[in-house]
């Protein structure tokens, strides 16, 4: 897999497909190994099949996954719009699955530094656009990737929020003392 992170200032042109029928959920969640047998089976073109969201119990971290019909190629860049910061994730010459992997994950309500993950494509639909949008600018995620059942599966995992409003106070006053930066994050809490 291979990886390449920029920051961009303007989003490049995207795109969702019309007339897209959106299946029930059905549920998928990964480590477990049951998966949907709705699935088109795996190999051939590259196809995102089932996007999903994973919270950890109370103030814990946060998982995104991806499952594909096979290996990709992962390109990442930040991009900052206005307020809105997020990072996208290109996968070329990949598609997303008709049936389940447009639609939205929001996530506007969960423990996470993510408001929404969208989909769309590039201007010649060749390429899987996969934003994910940050509530309260960008944060930086581990990506990992490996096969599963046959399938080929990117995780983006992301801190609990306590541990990231923890970093986002220190960073933003070095110059005070130990005791202001604790009593400022007893405050956040």
């Amino acid at each position: 897999m291979t990886f390449l992170f920029a920051l961009i200032l303007a989003a490049n042109p995207v795109s969702k497909p019309d007339n897209v029928y959106i299946a029930k959920y059905q549920g998928v969640a990964p480590p477990s190994p049951q998966l949907p047998k709705i699935l088109p089976a795996p190999g051939g073109t590259c196809t995102l099949l089932w996007p999903g969201f994973q919270s950890k119990p109370k103030n814990g971290p946060s998982r995104f996954f991806f499952l594909f019909t096979g290996k990709i190629t992962l390109q990442s860049q930040y991009l900052k719009d206005k307020k809105i910061s997020y990072l996208r994730l290109t996968v070329p010459n990949c598609q997303a699955w008709k049936k389940n992997a447009w639609r939205d994950l929001i996530t506007h309500f969960f423990s996470t530094p993510v408001e929404k993950v969208s989909f769309f494509t590039n201007d010649k639909k060749t390429d899987l656009i996969i934003d994910i949008e940050f509530k309260n600018g960008a944060v930086k995620p581990e990506i990992s990737h490996t096969f599963f059942n046959g399938y080929y599966l990117l995780l983006v995992e992301f801190p609990a929020m306590k541990d990231i409003i923890k970093t986002q106070i220190v960073k933003k006053a070095p110059e005070r003392g130990k005791k202001t930066v604790k009593k400022a994050i007893r405050k956040k809490k």
